[in-house]
C-alpha cells in the first residue's frame, strides 16, 4: 500500500513539500510549477511554512521559479521573512560565538549542538534554517561556576533556582536570555531527558566533539558528526518529529554525507537501542522529502515494519490543525501513543513509561513556588501537581512556553 494520502493529503502541503528542500531537481521543480498552477490556497502554504520553520526555504525557491501564478502578496512577504530571519540568525550566531569565547577564556568545557549549528553544518546557510534557543551541553560539575558566570555575560533566566543539587536531579536543562545579543540558550548537563536517557552514551563524547566555524574566525565547539546525527533523531523523536524542518535536517544529512559509513551508525544505533528511531527519521525524509535512502538504511527499514507503521503514525498528526502538540496535554497522549513503539528494547519501553509517569505526577519547583507549603506538608505537593498542572494547561489550552 502506497499510504501517499497519510503522507501528503493536499495540494498544499505537497506543494510545500516540494519547495522545502536544499535543492530542488526538475522532478521537484515541475511538480511546483504544475500544483502552483492549480486551485492552491497559498494563504495555507504560507501558514504551513511558517509553523513548521520552513519559510526560508519556500522563500528562496518560489524566488528563483518565476512562477506566474502568485498571488501579488506572497513573494514580497516571503522576502521580508527572509530577511528578517537571516537577520537574527545572525545576531544569534554572534552572541553564541560571543559566548564560546568567554566559556574558553573561562576554562569551562561547552558542546553547542542543534540550530545554530545545524545551519551551519547542514544547510551551510545561517539564513536557510530559522533557529531559536540554542543549546548547550557542560560537564555536570561545572554548572555551579557557569550559573555564577552568565549573569555577568549579560544572562538571565525565568527560572529561579537555589538548590543546584535539586535542580540537577530534577532536570536536565535551564533556560536563559541575553536581550542584548537576541540569544535565548537552553544550558543542559545531560544531553536527554531521563525518559531517553539510556539511548545516548555519554563517556566519550567528549573526546569526539569538532569545532567548526559558524561565522569566520569563530570556532564554536560541537558534537561530532555521528553523535550529532543520533542526537538530532532523538531530539526529533522525543518531540514526535511535529515539525517538517526536523525531518529536513535528515534530508539534509543525507545530502551532506553521501558517502556516510551507515553500517557502523546503525550497528551503534542497535547497540544503544534507538535503531528504530534513527530510522523513523530518515524515512520520514525519505517520504516527505524524497531524500535518497543508502541501501543499508533501506534494507533495515524494509526488515522493520514498525518503523514505516511508526512514520505514518507522525505523518498523521503533522499536518492537523490545530496541532495536537499546542496542548500540553493532547502533546502528552500523542506521545504516548508513539513512543513506546519506537524503543528497541522492551526494557527501554519499561524505563519510559515509568519516566513519563514520574515526570507527570512528581512535584518540582513550580509546584512549590505557586503553593508553599511547610516541611511537614510536603507530601500535599503530590495532590497539588495534577490540579495545577490541569488548571494551568487544561485539556484544550495552549501550550504558554515550558511546561515546569
Amino acid at each position: 500500500m502506497n499510504h501517499r494520502a497519510t503522507f501528503i493529503p493536499t495540494p498544499e502541503i505537497d506543494l510545500l513539500l516540494a519547495c522545502a528542500r536544499l535543492h530542488m531537481d526538475e522532478t521537484q521543480i515541475e511538480r511546483a510549477r504544475r500544483l502552483a498552477a492549480g486551485n492552491v490556497d497559498w494563504v495555507t502554504v504560507y501558514a504551513l511554512a511558517q509553523r513548521h520553520g520552513v519559510l526560508p526555504l519556500l522563500a528562496r525557491h518560489l524566488s528563483t521559479l518565476g512562477l506566474p501564478h502568485l498571488p501579488a502578496w506572497l513573494l514580497p512577504r516571503l522576502q521580508s521573512d527572509y530577511a528578517t530571519s537571516a537577520q537574527h540568525n545572525l545576531l544569534r550566531a554572534r552572541g553564541l560565538t560571543a559566548l564560546a569565547h568567554h566559556l574558553r577564556q573561562d576554562g569551562i568545557d561547552a558542546i553547542f549542538y542543534k540550530g545554530a549549528l545545524n545551519a551551519a553544518t547542514l544547510y551551510r546557510d545561517l539564513a536557510l534554517r530559522p533557529f531559536g534557543d540554542v543549546d548547550l551541553l557542560i560537564r555536570p560539575e561545572d554548572l555551579p561556576r557557569l550559573v555564577a558566570r552568565l549573569p555577568m555575560l549579560g544572562y538571565t533566566s525565568p527560572v529561579q533556582r537555589t538548590n543546584l543539587a535539586l535542580a540537577q536531579q530534577e532536570h536536565n536543562e535551564w533556560p536563559f536570555f541575553n536581550p542584548c545579543a537576541g540569544l535565548s540558550i537552553d544550558l543542559h548537563w545531560r544531553l536527554s531527558p531521563p525518559t531517553f536517557a539510556p539511548l545516548l552514551q555519554e563517556d566519550n563524547l567528549w573526546a569526539r566533539t569538532i569545532d567548526v566555524e559558524l561565522l569566520p574566525a569563530a570556532p564554536v565547539t560541537t558534537l561530532g558528526l555521528h553523535d550529532q546525527l543520533l542526537v538530532l533523531a532523538v531530539h526529533a523523536a522525543k518531540s514526535c518529529w511535529s515539525h517538517l524542518k526536523w525531518i529536513g535536517d535528515f534530508a539534509a544529512w543525507l545530502h551532506t554525507h553521501p558517502t556516510w559509513d551507515w553500517e557502523t551508525t546503525l550497528a551503534d544505533a542497535t547497540h544503544l537501542g534507538c535503531r528504530r528511531i534513527l530510522l523513523t527519521s530518515l524515512y520520514l525524509a525519505h517520504r516527505l522529502l524524497d531524500a535518497p535512502l543508502p541501501p543499508p538504511v533501506l534494507a533495515a527499514i524494509n526488515n522493520d515494519p514498525q518503523t514505516p507503521q511508526a512514520a505514518r503514525t507522525v505523518a498523521g498528526h503533522l499536518w492537523q490543525h490545530p496541532s495536537p502538540f499546542d496542548s500540553i496535554f493532547r502533546r502528552y497522549f500523542v506521545s504516548l501513543q508513539l513512543h513506546p513503539s519506537l524503543f528497541d528494547q522492551p526494557h527501554h519501553r519499561i524505563h519510559y513509561l515509568t519516566q513519563r509517569l514520574r515526570h507527570f505526577l512528581s512535584p518540582n519547583e513550580r509546584d512549590r513556588e505557586v503553593h508553599p507549603l511547610p516541611g511537614h506538608l510536603q507530601f500535599v505537593y503530590w495532590l497539588v501537581r495534577p490540579w495545577r498542572l490541569w488548571k494551568t494547561y487544561g485539556m484544550g489550552g495552549k501550550v504558554r512556553g515550558r511546561e515546569k
